[in-house]
């Protein structure tokens, strides 16, 4: 619940929201954003791949899927053309289906943008121990403190400095933090500069060298 979905959901622009908000254990599968001039959506359990149009889904119940694949027609994904961008549930939640729904990316070669809700105000342990274990390579994490609405100006920046200071001394290294919410005017170009600091064939080539 800390404005991953909703996030991305704004940098869809659809007239409806594409991605569930706020998801039960029920309703927990990672959804992969693609860009295609055609659009539509495929349900994928194991190696098939079942493709629906997008008003089709709620027929088919998600536990019988690994997860989706909505192949759209939107200017944002066009411009990543390496990237395939992922909507997964909250890593601390305590339920299964969100872990089972993380696990099939933790091995890849990939990037995080970690979502902080403003309101906790500080990068916690639970996080940090999770990054930790996930993390593979120096430059594939940055951060998005987000629901900044909720607080002045002045209070989200103090948040901001203090998540970068423990992100700095936790991973050793420079991690990109901004502050944003899905009522930001700026939020297009704030979530483009966190991509821009990830070389996607930096981190393939980790990945896949010996």
């Amino acid at each position: 619940s800390a404005g991953k979905s909703a996030l991305l959901n704004v940098l869809l622009d659809r007239k409806t929201d594409l991605l569930e908000e706020d998801q039960t254990p029920e309703t927990a599968i990672a959804s992969e954003l693609v860009y295609d001039e055609k659009e539509f959506v495929e349900l994928i359990k194991g190696k098939n791949s079942t493709v629906f149009m997008f008003d089709e889904i709620e027929q088919h119940k998600s536990e019988k899927f690994d997860f989706y694949r909505y192949h759209l027609n939107n200017l944002f994904l066009k411009k990543y053309p390496n990237f395939v961008f992922v909507d997964i549930p909250g890593f601390n939640s305590g339920v299964e289906e969100h872990d089972k729904a993380i696990s099939r990316y933790v091995a890849q070669g990939n990037a995080y943008i970690l979502v902080i809700d403003c309101e906790d105000g500080e990068l916690k342990s639970t996080s940090i121990d999770f990054i930790r274990e996930i993390r593979q390579y120096e430059n594939n994490l940055a951060i998005a403190v987000s629901k900044a609405d909720k607080k002045i100006e002045s209070d989200v920046e103090k948040i901001r400095a203090k998540i970068e200071i423990t992100a700095s001394k936790t991973f050793r290294s420079d991690v990109k933090i901004i502050a944003t919410s899905k009522f930001d005017d700026d939020v297009y170009s704030k979530i483009d500069s966190l991509i821009n600091t990830f070389d996607s064939q930096d981190i393939f080539e980790q990945r896949f060298s010996p």
